[in-house]
């Protein structure tokens, strides 16, 4: 989907750049493959002219360009950029992301519709989870939107899915129910009948060591 929308906003926004980034480049030449695939699969009516197109980037003869790199304080710094997708934006460290963030303000202040589209699994409580917090309480201007497997895969999926993570609780949360490994839940205590909140990770230890 993500691929599908950067596609869609190179063809239809004239000199328009598009920069697709992730915490690795070889993720974010992933998504730019995906990118490409399905360019060439567009009918002719739609599919514009290449003036320019390699592993990395691509130019359309609008004068719009979709390219890709790893993420950086730099990837940005200096250029004029009216779409950014940054994945698994959660999963760099929290100076890079703190750095990173500050640097888009001015590449995306060159026009009212610039947009910095951030996309990640939970991993803990870092830049991300603030970020995603904040909106929810209304403190930054970022729209949450969160997707789960049942949307979109069948319980055979999922069930294939959990093998392969182990069927460990925790990772199971975080990389398929989008809940972090830091999210309170609630244990009934039979000895003093009372209920206590834990962090997921910590909730899962104790009850690995009663069994």
């Amino acid at each position: 989907m993500v691929a599908a929308y950067c596609l869609w906003y190179a063809i239809f926004n004239s000199n328009k750049e598009v920069m697709i980034l992730a915490n690795k480049l070889n993720t974010a030449k992933e998504i730019f493959s995906r990118v490409a695939s399905m360019y060439e699969l567009l009918p002719d009516f739609i599919k514009p002219g290449v003036k320019e197109y390699n592993k990395t980037s691509m130019t359309f003869e609008n004068g719009s360009k979709v390219g890709c790199q790893a993420t950086s304080a730099s990837a940005i710094r200096g250029k004029s950029i009216s779409l950014i997708v940054v994945d698994e934006f959660a999963f760099l460290g929290s100076s890079l992301a703190e750095e990173f963030i500050a640097s888009t303000f001015p590449a995306l202040s060159s026009s009212e519709t610039s947009k910095l589209v951030l996309i990640s699994t939970p991993y803990g409580l870092n830049h991300f989870y603030k970020i995603w917090h904040d909106s929810e309480q209304g403190n930054n201007n970022f729209v949450r939107v969160e997707g789960k497997w049942a949307e979109s895969r069948n319980q055979q999926w999922f069930e294939e899915q959990s093998k392969l993570l182990n069927n460990d609780p925790v990772k199971i949360a975080q990389e398929l129910e989008c809940v972090d490994g830091s999210t309170m839940i609630e244990l009934y205590d039979n000895e003093t009948k009372t209920t206590i909140k834990l962090p997921i990770r910590e909730a899962y230890e104790i009850l690995s060591n009663q069994c």
